[in-house]
Parts: C-alpha cells; structure tokens; sequence
C-alpha cells in the first residue's frame, strides 16, 4: 500500500524544481516537449492532496443546456485525494493551477471522492493531454468495485493540445471514491480535470495517510473510527508492557486504553446482543511496524482524538532516535463526520475507504443492511490483524483485491480462547449464502502452544462459498457445518486441518496442502488431512473433486517425509456416534499420502467400517502428480467407485448438493 502525505502545494513546488519531469512524453527527451519518463524519479513516491482546501477555490460547478450542473474537481481540489506522480504548469492550455503529471509506471493512479446525494449513473469526462506517440489505456472505477469502465487516451496534437474522453459510471448515495489507474508502464495522460455531469454533487470526503512514523498522521483529518494506529520503526521492534491511551481532545475525557500484552474485546457491533468476548493481542508487531487495534466501538465519528504512549510501552529507534512514546498534543487526528451508506462499502488499512478494518465493515453490513439484502464488501491490498465476528447477515460477499496481498492474518487458538467458537479466527453464525472471493485468512497461532486454531468456523446449516481463497494455519484449519464449496481455492494445515459436521463440504479444483509440524520440529511427520464427523449416513460429507494433495515446509521449516500424512482419520468412539463420510474423486496425490489412506487408531472405530458409493470412504481416479494412476488396493475401508457411480452421484455440483433444503438442491457457479 502506499503512504501519501505530502501536500499539493509541496508537489507543486517540487514539479517546478525538477528538471525534465514534465509531460508524460514517453520515451521522448526533447525540452520542448518535456517527457513524462524524465518524471519517473517521483513515481517511488504518492502524493496526497489537503482535504482541508476550501470547496469554493478548488472545485466549480457548471450548468449545461440540459439543466445538468455539474462538479468538476482540478489538481488543487477539495475532493483530490491522491496521484502518483507531481503537479506540473509546464504546458500551456491546462485550467486551474495546472495538472497532473503521472509516474510512469503500470498502475499509476488518480482517486477522487466525490459525495452524491441520491445514487445515479453518468457521464465522466477526463481533461487530458498526450503528446506522444502511443494510446495510454486506463480504468476508471468507483470504490474498487464493480466493472471498471476502460478508457483510451489516444495521442493528441502535442503536449499544449487538451482534448476530453468521457466514460459511464455509477455512484452510489453518500461518499464514493473514483479512481483512475493506469493500463500500461508509460502511466497515464496527463490529467487537467475530471467533470461529473450530474445534479447533487460535492467534493467527497479524504482520509490522509500518514506521513513518517505515525498513522494516522498527526492531524490527520477524515480518519475512520475503526483505524488501526501504526507507529513505524527504524528495524523491527519490540512489545513491552504498559498502555496505550486515546482522548476525547475536546473534552479530554479518556475513551479508550489498550493493554499492549494482551487484553479483552468484544467483537461485534455496539448492542449486538450475541458478539464474541475474546481475549486479543491488540498490538502485534508487522515487520518494522507495530499496529495497535484499539477496543471496537470506543471511536465514533466527527471526533478529534490524541494519542498517550508511555516511555517503554515499545523498544525500538525512530529516526535514529530511541522511541520513547507520545505525549501533549504530539499525535492527535480527526475521524469523518459520517459513516457510509448503501449496500456496498470498501475496505483499506491506510488509504482511502469506507472503513479500515474487515470487522468495521461486518459490523456496518450486519447492523446497518437488511437480513436478506444482498451487500458486498471489497477489500483493498493489505494485511488485517483481526479477529472477525459474522452473524445474522445473508447474501453478503466479501472480496478481496487480490488472493496473495489481501491477508486476513492473527494468532488465536484454543489456549488462548478455549472452545471451537472462541478459537476460530472468524466465527460465522446464522448467515447463509456468503461467498468469500480472492483473500487469504491465516491463522498463525503456533500449533505447540496453541493446538486447534480455525481460520473459519462455518457455524451454520445453510451455504458458504469460498472461490480463489487461502485458508492457511496447522491444526483444524477449516471447521465446517452446513453445505461449502469451496473453488480454486488452497487449503493448508497439518492435524485434521479439514474437519466438521458438514453435510456437504465440496472441494472443487483445489489445492490441499500438507505443512510439517512446528510442534515437532524435527520430525517429518504429516499429520492428517481429514476427520469428518457426519451426523446421517444420508449426508456425502467432505468430498474433493478434481483437486491436488501437495506438501510444504511447515512453520518451523521441517518437511514431510513420503507416507506420512494420512488422508484422514476417525473422531470416533466405541460405539460411534458420526459417520466418516468422505470421497475423493479424479485428485492427484503427492506420495506424502500414505498407501493407507485412513488411519486406525487405538480404541476408534471407522464408521462404516466400508464405504459404499454414497457413504463413508469412496475413492475414484487418484493418480500421483505426474498422472499415473495410483494403486487403492490397500487403502483401508474405501469403496472404489466405478465410473457409472461418479457419473450417478458426483458428475455435477448440482448432483452433489441435489439434497440441499429437503431436495430443493443447490448448484452454485464459478
């Protein structure tokens, strides 16, 4: 994520004293039409535009023949919230101040936000330059969410030639953010203005990220309430012990203070009647940075705020200097005067969004949209140490920006928090039809000290869908109820990492990896993959189709040796009260996977001790990674299926899930 915070003004003057840095000229050196290449040297840096610009010299309105009056937001605008790359006057023709010069780089954007006062679809259109020689493509899209309308633009006659492209969007009521990013490494055009041809509109509201050390900046403006504060070091630092405080600095009442080694929260949102009570670590430390949460609900809107931080509280050098904590006015910062509205909101731990954290958005959705409205949350590019509480809340999807940078990640396990629904990094409850798409959620609690530690736990009897997802911890890594399917999707752990009462549990074109053990570090043992305890023998259970059984290193960094994982094992008794329902169609197998397959323990007993083709352990197709079919004689209580039997029963995901609602069924789509 980038950090912006210097002002307009700031990059206006640096504009001028750079020299060659206008432009946008790809590739071109000519001082009579300066390069945008020659610019490059600023695009290792964002800037930040003032929210504090006053609306009546940094945006206009404008009424066509139509009646339409519009916005038109410039580069010294309330309503700019940031750019990549430096505010250039160099060539003549552009309006306002001057204009945006972009870095040359993939990427490279521009956002504005831009409050509507009734949601509307209409025309933008960008004020642009390009005086060279190739089209510079760009998408321009609204929160990061939906389809991002694509725009060209093309060459014009020179660098004092401006000309316009226009493009449709849609804006929801409230605050929205517009973003403009750039398709191709020569970044964008360079930009004069965007113009918004639609009645209702202001300059939006900005949240300014920080600048040095401290997050929010000090005297940050448009800051969420459910920001996490973030102090930067010069190496990695250190969590001591102590507090750390907030203010009220208008009534100097203290509203919030935060053990730093450990305290209690309760997650969920103020008055819910069912919210989780955790013990948590409300400060972790992210490589040079350490993040402190404070206790949900305890910030609010149209609040300015000062940070206490004793000396001690946390070992480190800022600077170059020993920190020694905040005090007086040192760190203080002012959240928005309102929260959202609509049914879509974004996320983003230190740009700007709606919220700043994954469970201000739970909370938003849950308290603020209707049970069975159907909402969507899009989370930005970061890492969210979070513990997460979902309840009562239907048709909701969750979506992060990308699989391997969106990271859901905290430590929480069954030493700390006692009992599957306290364990669990995120418990869901009563919520049917969520879909979580294209995130990582990573349990790293150390399974030596800690033991079970769910990134999910699916505590209900109707539908979740999991598509381009991570589940990464070791033991008991997804704990399942209800109907799942689960795409594309990794799995990762090392001790019954997938286990549940699920009457369905899909596993579809998926990776399931093995990690060695870091409670033995020296052992190359690898645990087990399953432990189904399926309540009827009418339910199929856990079923992996198409998918790919893999092994790693684990967090120790011991591996697993061949024939030392298991593909699962039983939770059962003598007599047994579930039933180990699990199938395994067309996957390939790495050769950890022991021949067995199921492992027999000592005073436990498999249920049915045979499968059948609809029933307990079934097994089709496997083959080992290179696609040599894999020999299932000793595989222990398997039904092998034969080809008619997949096709009856497990050809379709319609098929699968056909006893969904008493037979109603259910065929979820990629």
């Amino acid at each position: 994520m980038n950090h912006r915070a210097l002002f307009v003004g700031l990059l206006f003057l640096a504009g001028l004293l750079l020299t060659g840095c206008g432009g946008g000229q790809g590739g071109s050196s000519s001082s009579s039409s300066s390069s945008s290449s020659s610019s490059s040297s600023s695009s290792s840096s964002s800037s930040s535009a003032s929210s504090s610009s006053s609306s009546s010299s940094s945006s206009s309105s404008s009424s066509s023949s139509s009646g339409v009056t519009g916005l038109t937001l410039q580069e010294n605008s309330a309503g700019l919230c940031s750019f990549n790359g430096v505010v250039d006057n160099r060539h003549d023709g552009f309006t306002g101040a001057g204009f945006i010069d972009s870095a040359n780089t993939l990427g490279a954007d521009i956002v504005w936000a831009v409050y509507a006062e009734r949601a509307d679809s209409l025309v933008v259109e960008l004020r642009y330059a390009n005086g060279g020689t190739e089209t510079r493509t760009a998408s321009l899209s609204v929160d990061n969410s939906g389809p991002a309308a694509s725009m060209s633009f093309a060459p014009t006659a020179g660098w004092t030639d401006w000309r316009s492209e226009s493009a449709y969007i849609n804006l929801r009521q409230g605050n929205n953010l517009v973003r403009l990013t750039a398709g191709t490494a020569a970044g964008l055009a360079n930009i004069d203005s965007i113009y918004f041809a639609a009645n209702g509109l202001k300059p939006g509201d900005c949240p300014v990220a920080a600048s040095g050390p401290l997050f929010p900046a000090p005297g940050a403006t448009g800051v969420n309430p459910d920001v996490r504060l973030r102090i930067t070091f010069d190496n990695r630092p250190a969590i001591q012990s102590g507090v750390v405080q907030i203010y009220d600095n208008t009534t100097n009442e203290l509203v919030d203070s935060i053990n730093v080694a450990g305290d209690t929260d309760t997650i969920g949102y103020s008055g819910q009647s069912s919210a989780r009570t955790l013990k948590v670590k409300p400060a972790v430390v992210l490589d040079k940075t350490i993040s402190i949460s404070p206790h949900t609900g305890r910030l609010a809107y149209g609040k300015t705020y000062r940070v206490v931080i004793g000396n001690g509280v946390f070992s480190g050098s800022v600077n170059g200097s020993t920190y020694t904590g905040a005090s007086g006015n040192q760190w203080t910062f002012t959240t928005k005067s309102a929260g959202p509205s609509g049914t879509t909101v974004t996320v983003d731990d230190d740009g700007p969004a709606d919220f700043s954290s994954l469970q201000g958005a739970l909370n938003y959705v849950m308290r603020s949209v209707a049970k069975d409205t159907p909402a969507q949350i899009n989370v930005r590019n970061g890492i969210y140490p979070e513990l997460l509480f979902l309840r009562d809340k239907n048709n909701l999807r969750v979506m992060g920006e990308s699989r391997d940078n969106t990271i859901i990640r905290a430590s929480n396990g069954n030493q700390t928090n006692s009992g599957t629904r306290a364990r669990a990094l995120w418990l869901i409850q009563q919520s049917d039809l969520l879909s979580l798409e294209n995130f990582t959620i990573h349990n790293n609690a150390p399974r030596g000290t800690e033991g079970q530690a769910e990134t999910i736990y699916y505590d209900h009897s109707a539908r979740l869908i999991a598509k381009n997802m991570a589940f990464i911890s070791e033991q008991d890594t997804l704990l399942l109820s209800g109907y799942s399917w689960f795409y594309n999707s990794l799995i990762a752990g090392n001790v019954d990492f997938i286990w549940g009462t699920a009457k369905v549990a899909l596993f579809e074109n998926s990776e399931i990896r093995s990690l060695g053990d870091s409670a033995s570090p020296n052992s190359d043992n690898g645990g087990y993959v399953l432990q189904a305890r399926v309540s009827s023998a009418s339910d199929p259970g856990f079923i992996f189709l198409n998918s790919t059984f893999t092994r790693a290193a684990g967090p120790a960094g011991n591996s697993i040796g061949n024939g030392k994982t298991y593909l699962a094992r039983t939770g059962n008794g003598n007599p047994p009260q579930y039933f180990d329902s699990f199938a395994f169609i067309n996957c390939k197998m790495d050769v950890h996977i022991n021949s067995a397959g199921f492992r027999t323990e000592n005073g436990k007993v498999q249920n049915p001790s045979r499968g059948t083709a609809t029933n307990g352990y079934r097994e089709y197709g496997t083959t080992n990674l290179s696609g040599s079919p894999v020999n299932l004689g000793s595989r222990v209580g398997a039904y092998i299926l034969n080809a008619n039997e997949v096709n009856q029963y497990y050809s379709s995901r319609s098929r699968i899930f056909s006893s969904y609602n008493n037979g109603q069924g259910w065929n979820p789509q990629p």
